[in-house]
């Protein structure tokens, strides 16, 4: 089977985890990674459960380990979040990955700040992936309101965000899939640069 791994919480908060050494340790998984954040192209296991084993067992300290199927991540991106074609000018599209889906999914649209002001919008939820809309603070001395903080809180579900970038990269390294659609535009001032997607040695 091929699938996406997506890791809470890693490179984050004193918790390092080097790609390079994920992707030597899971070599057996025909396994590339996009950024640094945890973000896993698997192309070659038996099943769901055993990449869950591999990956716990490939990491050392306890975390979330969510995983999508390549049909799953084909499906998401047929068509951005809400149906648009591509995102606002200064807007960035997210995707929020849940442990499981919410009993009683909250309506919709959620934005926070509230407002006109509004920083991060929950748009719409699929199951267990929720998507949105980012946008970067008008100031400085606003603090900065990301899609998880806001996913976690609102919905109540550990969860795991990346922006729509990386799960294009992820479409891409999993095999020819539906077409992705444009890649979502940074807001102005973000950084702009692509996740580049690392490959494990001797990956076919």
């Amino acid at each position: 089977m091929k699938c996406a791994v997506l890791l809470r919480a890693v490179n984050v908060g004193g918790r390092t985890l080097p790609m390079a050494a994920l992707r030597e340790r899971l070599s057996e998984l025909d396994v590339a990674t996009v950024g640094a954040a945890g973000t896993l192209a698997i192309r070659r296991a038996p099943n769901e459960a055993a990449v869950r084993r591999a990956v716990r067992a490939a990491i050392p300290f306890s975390t979330d380990v969510l995983v999508r199927r390549v049909e799953e991540i084909d499906a998401l991106l047929a068509r951005g979040p809400g149906g648009e074609d591509a995102p606002p000018a200064g807007v960035r599209w997210s995707a929020t990955f849940l442990s499981e889906a919410p009993d009683a999914p909250p309506k919709l649209p959620i934005r926070r700040p509230d407002g006109e002001a509004w920083q991060t919008e929950i748009v719409e939820i699929r199951g267990r992936d929720v998507l949105g809309r980012y946008r970067a603070r008008r100031t400085p001395s606003e603090r900065l309101v990301y899609p998880n903080e806001v996913t976690e809180r609102e919905i109540g579900r550990p969860a795991t965000t990346r922006w729509w970038e990386t799960v294009v990269a992820l479409g891409t390294l999993l095999g020819p899939r539906a077409s992705p659609g444009p890649p979502s535009r940074p807001p102005e001032g973000r950084p702009t640069s692509r996740p580049r997607p690392r490959t494990s040695r001797g990956a076919r």
